[in-house]
């Protein structure tokens, strides 16, 4: 179920939120500078986060755009108990609030992230587009290792793909990388690599979508470009569903 985004129900932890921000800049190229002003026409958007101020929602979901992430993805990977409330969208002064972390505060029990300390030994699977009948074929052998985040570490089979096609954009674009989970189940709303049984011993098709329900006899997925809930595809065809792992996990919140 999504969650809807109120100021009640959010609340930001900047160290999580900004850490999410800085590695989508880096992915796309751009500076803060340049990314606050596609969001906001403003220059320091970003800059006034990190000074402590709570974001308002509009501007969380204009980064995300920016960004090319899901906006669930800087919402609740910034969740924390500890941190202050987000900002009202009512237009107002921007002020610090008594529960605000003073600017550049680390809030209480969010640990800081180093992404260049990260091993990098989570194997990339290759992939090869699937044409109609399928977002891409999981067609075996490893081309590449990717750093392994926190939230993962121990943890054994997790392997990762680069996303292929543009059905789920925004949330991911062609090239993105995905982790999956191939031991625990997935659940309605997780979002999975479904991989289907190939014909002669090759690989057959595999989607990259959302799960919406599961039956014992099929699953129920949806996409997003072209918007799409109703993709059924029957177990018999199903070899393996992978979980994907999304940011809040991986980074461990």
């Amino acid at each position: 179920m999504v969650r809807t985004l109120t100021r009640q129900n959010i609340r930001m932890s900047y160290q999580a939120l900004l850490q999410i921000i800085d590695a989508r800049l880096k992915a796309k190229g751009l500076t803060e500078r340049q990314a606050s002003l596609q969001a906001t026409k403003k220059p320091d958007s970003i800059r006034t986060i990190r000074r402590g101020n709570a974001p308002k929602p509009r501007t969380l979901k204009a980064l995300a755009a920016v960004l090319e992430c899901d906006e669930r993805i800087l919402f609740d990977a910034a969740a924390a108990p500890d941190a202050a409330p987000l900002a009202a969208d009512a237009p107002a002064t921007e002020q610090q609030s008594s529960l605000d972390p003073p600017p550049n505060a680390v809030p209480a029990g969010i640990p800081a992230i180093d992404f260049n300390a990260m091993r990098r030994d989570v194997e990339v699977h290759g992939t090869a587009i699937g044409g109609d009948d399928g977002d891409f074929q999981l067609n075996g052998g490893t081309i590449d290792y990717a750093k392994r985040p926190p939230g993962i570490i121990g943890r054994k089979g997790v392997f990762a793909i680069f996303t292929q096609g543009d059905s789920m954009y925004p949330w991911r674009s062609k090239g993105d990388l995905v982790y999956l989970d191939p031991v625990r189940p997935a659940r309605p709303g997780d979002y999975v690599v479904v991989e289907c049984h190939g014909r002669d011993h090759e690989p057959g098709p595999a989607y990259l979508k959302r799960l919406v329900a599961e039956t014992a006899t099929k699953v129920r997925l949806a996409q997003y470009n072209p918007a799409d809930d109703r993709i059924e595809i029957p177990k018999s065809r199903i070899k393996r569903i992978y979980r994907v792992i999304d940011w809040p996990e991986l980074l461990g919140f």
